[in-house]
């Protein structure tokens, strides 16, 4: 029974769903993987982590197992039974070898109305690796859902998946519902005789069909070797699968060019290797190409598998959604990702796509005189820019960098401020170049003060004197008599002097002074001449792999071409990671540019008609019509000759 007891607390009465949640968030920490909650409705919600199980557990049981009769072996809490009830099964019995947990689930499926047979036996066993059942079950059920039980009974059972079968049929007419765990985590390892393929083949001579859903649930159901069983039908594929396949196929076409070879942790699917005019692999694969049946044993082996592919022709990796996991398990392998490939292709919801080419990559670990932080391997990093935690409803700022006058966007203040508060290491400073009156000085230095960071690490940049056509905009009630701005700046930074020093003057005549810089934050290049001097004099500063460049002008009409050409010129050294759907486009420096080709970059070494083609492919780099509609202004610039004048008044300030 629910403890009455604690029915009442100083707030009032206490629900009996509160109860059950409050006795829910009491099991062992162990059954982690089977923790959830109570809804108002009477309907279970799980965390995040456990979200997509339970959608695939919720479609198989209303597709397969409605109206049928289910034994779950081994319940914990009452989840799955909830599930199955509330997904219309005809009949739940769970069985559990705890007394109390039995006391517990047949408490919560009472509450829930969901009533469940609480059979008290560990129902399943085996003795010298033979399998014997609980003979007191005097019923057989249509399924028998098992999860988590796998790895326990395959020790259990010497090693055997058919003696595993073979018990777990011992219970049911049409099949079985399993979950498949690689048991990467045990100590010591499983063998490489413990492996999904090999149970499957187990599973083909009892059952007329077997399926995988991801790595980690099989159904086995179909005609049993006996006389008079039924024929079930096959289920029903997951439509959120399959739809994954299909947008996994889309994406990788999209970034992998045609007869290329294409690694994919396929986890034995082939319809995720067939990618059109590409060739997919398995990843890991067996000596004759086929899914090798397991995962790597751990990070060492996948990189092994990976090198060894590598060298035999495999050009990309591509890591459907169903697999992220590969990159929080194999730490070790993602880490050696991050400095020999790059991402190509990164969405959440549908897959990572890596080309397998050398490159420097971040140190793990960066450490200054007052700020210690991890800097993540550069896919972690990219994905996690490109997911712009700063948009986040709990993500929060400071009012005060909304104060401060300026051309930046909320959202460019908030990221500005995201990446000095979380992704600033203090190798290197922070180049604020075109602070006018330190609308993105203030977002650096008050994301730095949150992180505790101390002397000067933000170098500011600007002529610090606004042009007469252009006062209005920012001093409607009347401009400074000289219109000099340095005053202003000062004031609007006040409180954060001691993280700044300023350059007041034209940046022609300033230069980096050997100090290495981590954030390059370019909004003063309005002429070429300015950029050519940011690329020759402010680019060898930067860090492979560690910097990012911030082009504040890059996503707006008539800004000047010089941003986007010269970063197309030099796209193999860096990688377009996210932008503010206007003006700035955040850049992630990936190999050191040669000096040659910086000056190559320089505007007055192109040629016109290189320049209108860089142009061009700046333009459909982008993933939206009004983004390139921006750039398609700052071309015509170039058709109409304004480029080589445009901008130059400011020198004159």
């Amino acid at each position: 029974m629910i403890e009455t007891a604690t029915t009442a607390r100083a707030q009032g009465p206490v629900s009996p769903v509160e109860l059950l949640n409050e006795r829910l968030r009491q099991l062992p920490d162990s059954d982690w993987r089977h923790r959830f909650e109570i809804g108002t409705d009477g309907r279970v919600v799980t965390p995040d982590s456990y979200g997509y199980r339970r959608k695939v557990l919720e479609a198989v049981f209303a597709s397969l197992l409605r109206d049928r009769s289910v034994l779950v072996l081994d319940e914990v809490s009452g989840l799955h039974s909830t599930l199955l009830a509330q997904a219309a099964a005809r009949k739940v019995s769970a069985s559990s070898g705890d007394p109390d947990r039995c006391a517990f689930i047949s408490e919560v499926t009472r509450a829930l109305g969901v009533a469940t047979d609480v059979v008290n036996s560990e129902m399943l066993a085996f003795e010298n690796g033979e399998p014997y059942v609980d003979l007191e079950l005097n019923e057989r059920h249509d399924f028998l859902l098992a999860l988590g039980k796998t790895w326990p009974l395959f020790n259990a059972s010497a090693g055997s998946f058919d003696a595993i079968v073979e018990a777990c049929t011992s219970f049911v007419t049409d099949g079985l519902v399993l979950d498949w765990d690689s048991a990467a985590w045990a100590s010591p390892p499983p063998p490489g005789t413990y492996n999904i393929a090999a149970f499957a083949r187990a599973l083909g001579q009892k059952f007329e069909f077997v399926t995988c859903y991801g790595d980690w649930l099989i159904v086995a159901v179909g005609k049993l070797p006996r006389d008079g069983d039924a024929v079930a039908e096959p289920p029903p594929q997951d439509p959120s699968y399959r739809d994954l396949v299909a947008r996994f196929r889309d994406g990788v076409a999209s970034v992998v060019p045609a007869h290329v070879i294409v690694l994919v942790t396929s986890e034995g699917d082939p319809e995720l290797l067939d990618l059109g005019a590409r060739t997919g692999w398995h990843f890991p694969q067996g000596e004759a190409g086929e899914y090798a049946g397991h995962h790597p044993r751990d990070a060492d082996a996948a990189i092994a598998e990976l090198e060894s592919l590598r060298r035999r022709g495999a050009e990309f990796l591509a890591i459907p959604q169903a697999s992220f996991w590969w990159l929080d398990h194999y730490g070790g392998f993602h880490e050696h990702l991050a400095k020999t490939a790059r991402v190509v292709l990164h969405d959440d919801e549908t897959c990572v796509v890596f080309a397998l080419e050398s490159a420097p990559a971040a140190s793990d670990e960066v450490e200054s005189d007052n700020v210690e932080i991890e800097l993540k391997p550069r896919a972690a990093r990219v994905a996690h820019l490109r997911a712009k935690p700063w948009n986040a409803p709990d993500f929060s700022v400071p009012d005060e960098i909304f104060n401060v006058p300026g051309m930046l966007s909320t959202q460019e203040k908030r990221m500005l401020y995201h990446l000095a508060s979380s992704e600033y290491t203090g190798e290197g400073v922070i180049a604020d170049m075109g602070s006018f009156l330190g609308g993105s000085t203030i977002c650096f230095a008050a994301g730095l003060r949150a992180r505790g960071v101390t002397g000067i690490k933000i170098h500011a940049y600007d002529v610090f004197k606004v042009s007469g056509d252009r006062a209005w905009e920012f001093f409607p009630d009347g401009a400074p008599p000289d219109l000099r701005t340095r005053s202003l700046f000062d004031a609007n930074v006040a409180d954060y002097r001691d993280l700044i020093t300023v350059h007041d003057g034209d940046v022609l005549d300033f230069t980096p002074e050997g100090a290495s810089i981590e954030f390059l934050f370019v909004d003063i290049a309005k002429s070429y001449r300015v950029f050519d001097h940011i690329l020759l004099n402010y680019f060898p500063s930067l860090m492979p792999a560690k910097s990012i460049i911030i082009m504040q002008d890059y996503l707006w009409g008539a800004t000047g071409p010089w941003h986007h050409v010269a970063m197309e010129r030099l796209r193999d050294y860096w990688e377009y990671v996210v932008d503010t759907d206007v003006n700035s486009v955040v850049f992630l420096l990936r190999d050191e540019i040669p000096r040659d080709e910086l000056h190559q970059a320089c505007w007055m070494n192109l040629g016109r008609e290189e320049k209108l083609e860089l142009m061009d492919q700046a333009i459909q780099r982008l993933d939206t019509e009004p983004k390139r509609a921006f750039l398609r202004q700052n071309r015509e610039m170039i058709l109409d000759g304004r480029d080589r004048t445009w901008g130059m008044q400011y020198h004159d300030l």
